[in-house]
């Protein structure tokens, strides 16, 4: 591999890992990244898995560190996002990049709808232990699976949108479960992507060291930065991902 394509990768991992990390959607820069360097889609998108494990294993044992969630109730909410991966996950590179496209595109609606939905919920900066997870909480979780299993892109919005909105968590502590969830989910749904080739460990890997730096970083500035800053980003991303994805629909006609 060149320095030039080494240096890039590294770069727009870090951006990613910073993205990721506290609001979400940075993904969509690096499946860019990847296809810009040759990669198809399918293989961008397997390839990704890659680095999204590194930063969120970084990511989940410096929030951890810093007690900004219960290992315990983490598992619990994760359990059916696993579930729906493992099933999603079979059916993954069967996708089109239209019905690929066209489905993260309604999540991005949802999410956008609900992230201007009672500002104040996503604005608060309360710590909530011992929450009521009720069983409609476990379909959604298990929908969001299905999701991530297959598009992934975006899941972290989903995310963030029923831990803010339903559960009561503020921003920090919720994307600090998030980040648990999605490296937990991550190593499942990369399996059909590896037995089906398509996946470019070297550029994941490296890749994936940008990620590392980029989720360090935001890791350990997540509470000094704030929920106002990681809403603000969190509006930034939402709005750069529904052009990016219109945009891609209408270039492909």
């Amino acid at each position: 591999m060149e320095i030039e394509t080494a240096a890039i990768l590294i770069l727009s991992g870090i951006a990613v890992g910073f993205i990721n990390t506290l609001a979400g959607g940075g993904t969509i820069i690096s499946i860019s990244t990847f296809m810009a360097l040759g990669l198809p889609i399918i293989t961008a998108t397997g390839t990704n898995r890659i680095p999204v494990i590194m930063q969120n294993l970084v990511a989940s044992f410096l929030f951890k560190k810093r007690n900004l969630y219960n290992f315990k109730e983490a598992l619990k909410l994760s359990a059916p996002v696993i579930i729906g991966a493992v099933i999603a996950a079979q059916f993954t590179t069967f996708l089109t990049n239209d019905t690929f496209s066209i489905i993260f595109s309604i999540g991005l609606l949802i999410f956008i709808v609900l992230l201007f939905y009672k500002p104040d919920s996503w604005e608060r900066n309360t710590r909530v232990e011992g929450i009521l997870i009720k069983p409609v909480h476990y379909f959604i979780l298990f929908v969001i699976g299905l999701y991530s299993g297959s598009i992934y892109v975006g899941m972290g919005y989903m995310v963030l949108g029923l831990f803010v909105i339903t559960l009561g968590f503020d921003l920090i502590q919720a994307n600090a479960i998030k980040n648990l969830m999605a490296l937990l989910v991550a190593p499942v749904s990369i399996i059909p992507f590896i037995m089906s080739s398509h996946v470019a460990y070297e550029m994941g890997l490296i890749h994936g060291i940008g990620n590392i730096i980029g989720a360090y970083i935001a890791s350990k500035y997540a509470i000094t930065l704030g929920v106002k800053f990681i809403r603000g980003l969190l509006i930034v991303m939402v709005i750069g991902s529904i052009a990016y994805t219109l945009y891609g629909l209408y270039d492909a006609r």
